[in-house]
């Protein structure tokens, strides 16, 4: 990522960044074409850039609901 888009900003989250890139790429190349399944317990995250974040970002861009797999049902 950082050779496509330089250096992160002071003050800006990695790994909400890198959310925010895998995602945006995705999308880059059209919706219909996009998935996202994640591993997930749900519980709430610590921070920006987690997996609660991401999938609500994928929610709120997409307009679709991810696949959850919750790792305690496996």
């Amino acid at each position: 990522m950082p050779d496509d888009l330089g250096p992160a900003p002071e003050g800006i989250n990695f790994y909400d960044r890198c959310n925010r890139w895998m995602l945006y790429s995705g999308l880059s190349n059209g919706l219909a074409k996009v998935s996202f399944i994640t591993l997930w317990d749900g519980k709430p995250g610590d921070g920006p850039g987690g997996t609660e974040q991401m999938v609500e970002l994928v929610r709120k861009l997409t307009g679709r609901q991810p696949v959850l797999i919750d790792p305690s049902t496996l």
